[in-house]
């Protein structure tokens, strides 16, 4: 899967900081995370 990304999406776009982890606890220093909403209180 990650090979796939690399070679039809990423390179092709020019992505070049841009990876596919196939184990998502990988540790990555220049990981950027999503977001998602927080439950409101009220």
């Amino acid at each position: 899967m990650a090979s796939y990304a690399k070679e039809e999406l990423f390179e092709p776009l020019g992505m070049n900081n841009t990876d596919f982890h196939n184990h998502h606890t990988a540790i990555v220093t220049t990981r950027a995370n999503g977001y998602y909403p927080k439950r409101s209180g009220g």
